[in-house]
């Protein structure tokens, strides 16, 4: 098995809903607990602003919280997140060629 179904295997074999988005806050990657708690299916939440699953009386704050995090953090949270990001890349990649490599 490579790099990228065992990825997708792991992903879609957690008993918790994952989300991932990209940097305009837009879902890159969702798994299998996710379409079955939101009850959307996969085609329609990628590339769709992660807004869509929250309730609205939240939604308005979601952009603000993402571009002002950051700026709170201490060195160490920041480190923190800097590898989160490095991995969250690489992971993105890897989805990349998984899509690319599907038919």
């Amino acid at each position: 098995m490579n790099t990228v179904a065992s990825l997708t295997a792991i992903v879609n074999s957690l008993p918790t809903a994952i989300v991932m988005i990209d940097a305009d806050g837009n879902m890159a990657l969702v798994n299998l607990q996710t379409e079955r708690l939101f009850g959307y299916s996969r085609d329609e939440l990628i590339g769709k602003p992660v807004e869509i699953l929250v309730p609205s009386s939240f939604r308005s704050g979601l952009p603000a919280l993402r571009a002002g995090y950051g700026d709170k953090l201490d060195d160490e949270g920041k480190d923190f997140l800097y590898r989160i990001r490095a991995s969250s890349q690489r992971m993105g990649h890897l989805i990349d060629e998984l899509r690319s490599s599907s038919p």
